[in-house]
């Protein structure tokens, strides 16, 4: 049950949201969690900036920070990837983080499907001159092709792009360019090049890293930090206890959690959904970090 006082601060925020919207019909770059983004308050996704419109901070950002102030520093590379990149928070934070700066020519590559969302993150983009930024207006795909994408439902129950129709509870749909991460390698990045970290949530479309990126990722052997969402696995007919315990095979698998260690290793599907971080979740979701075994 919702208390009379959450109901409160989200009909408050909500309100200044729709203030800012009229005020910044374009948008504007705001602070976040000391992280400098272009956030368009007339899209339903800036909802998610919701706590950091009155105090500057969002907690789902911080467990993130903790963690990637942990898992950055650990990785080996020059070129961080961010998938699903959305406005471009994570874009922003790892392009000011000192553990990529440090590195030789740090390159952050990003990667969105939803127009205006892109327009954002383009925008984010361009506060980061002094490092090499590639932000590509597409979707991850198995192959490098157009592919449907749905758009957001009139009703206003959906709230961005998606590559499914249900969940996104649209009709209407348009071509949008899928890539590959093997092509995106080849096109976009240097000989020298290394992937160091790859961060994925695009809502059960992850499967397509994998299928799209095999070269790559043995070459490159990035970290992945990566969303395991059931429901959207099945929105793509997979199924999500095939689907992890063909990671498990293929990587050593932690989940994320949200204070130190940080990291609980994985050793079936067992050990996750006995979880206490699972089992008491009221939708089941969760961030898994893959190393690969060659790496270890």
């Amino acid at each position: 049950m919702i208390s009379p006082s959450a109901i409160i601060y989200r009909f408050w925020t909500e309100l200044r949201r729709r203030v800012l919207a009229a005020r910044y019909s374009g948008g504007r770059y705001i602070t976040c969690n000391d992280v400098t983004l272009y956030c368009n308050y007339r899209l339903p996704t800036s909802v998610w900036y919701r706590q950091s419109i009155r105090t500057g901070r969002q907690e789902h950002f911080a467990t993130d920070q903790r963690l990637f102030d942990y898992l950055l520093p650990q990785t080996n590379g020059n070129v961080f990837v961010d998938i699903g990149a959305h406005f471009g928070w994570y874009t922003a934070f790892m392009a000011s983080h000192s553990a990529v700066r440090g590195r030789h020519q740090p390159t952050i590559l990003s990667l969105e499907a939803d127009s205006p969302s892109y327009a954002c993150l383009s925008k984010t983009a361009d506060k980061h001159t002094d490092i090499r930024m590639i932000a590509l207006h597409a979707a991850l795909h198995h192959t490098t092709e157009n592919i449907p994408a749905y758009l957001p439902a009139a009703d206003g129950k959906g709230t961005c792009l998606h590559t499914y129709a249900d969940t996104a509870g649209g009709q209407d749909s348009i071509a949008i360019k899928g890539l590959a991460l093997d092509d995106i390698c080849e096109k976009w990045l240097e000989p020298d090049d290394k992937i160091a970290f790859i961060k994925i949530d695009i809502d059960g479309a992850e499967p397509n890293l994998f299928a799209g990126g095999e070269r790559s990722l043995e070459k490159h052997s990035p970290f992945i930090h990566m969303e395991f969402w059931p429901r959207g696995l099945r929105e793509f007919g997979i199924s999500p206890d095939d689907y992890l315990a063909d990671l498990l095979e293929r990587f050593e698998v932690s989940l994320c959690l949200s204070s130190e260690p940080f990291l609980r290793k994985l050793e079936s599907c067992r050990s996750l959904y006995d979880s206490e971080e699972w089992t008491k979740k009221s939708e089941q979701i969760c961030d898994l970090l893959l190393v690969s075994r060659a790496a270890t």
